[in-house]
């Protein structure tokens, strides 16, 4: 008679392109690495990786921008689905 928020199952389903995500991720690591040792030059281990991490995001974050909206082609869908 009353639901409870706990009535539906909600599943996050992220399905991705898997031809073109290993080549988006192996592009980006490559770009990120090379990146990173130029503007790492003489800083700390940490702050090293943070560059790298950081710089891996927004390539990945632009590549998979540019796929979508340009090449007309998604490397990664996100699905909600819900049970009953």
């Amino acid at each position: 008679m009353y639901g409870t928020p706990y009535d539906k199952l909600l599943v996050f389903i992220l399905a991705v392109d898997r031809a073109v995500f290993v080549y988006v991720v192996s592009v980006n690591v490559l770009f990120a690495l090379g990146i990173t040792l130029v503007m790492g030059k003489g800083r700390t281990r940490l702050e090293q990786i943070a560059i790298g991490v950081i710089i891996f995001v927004a390539l990945m974050v632009g590549s998979v921008l540019i796929f979508r909206y340009l090449a007309g082609r998604p490397v990664m869908r996100l699905e909600a689905v819900s049970f009953p």
